[in-house]
């Protein structure tokens, strides 16, 4: 459960603008965090061992993609915009996020 409280925050940021701007760029973002919360509905019923694995092989290629994907769409949009501020909150906590997910068991 660990995984999905790192990422709530981040995904609860982008529903609220989604749903007020309909970005795309917001929808896409909460799309890709779904995939995670897939990954971790997944593991729910395994072991400490196998989870952690799984989060390795699974969870860890799609957080990357996310940040270089967060990286390329805050290089395009301006800096004063609301997805702008959730991006920047998104990349800031990415480390945060990546240990929790492979820390919990």
């Amino acid at each position: 459960m660990a995984l999905v409280h790192c990422w709530s925050q981040l995904r609860r940021r982008l529903v609220k603008l989604g749903r007020n701007t309909k970005s795309p760029i917001a929808e896409a973002a909460i799309r890709q965090i779904a995939a995670l919360y897939a990954v971790e509905a997944s593991v729910r019923d395994l072991s400490a061992q196998l989870r952690l694995a799984a989060r390795k092989d699974y969870a860890a290629p799609i957080i990357a993609t996310l940040k270089s994907w967060f990286e390329t769409q805050l290089s395009m949009i301006s800096t004063g915009f609301k997805l702008a501020e959730d991006i920047r909150y998104g990349l800031a906590h990415q480390s945060t996020r990546l240990e929790c997910q492979l820390a919990s068991h």
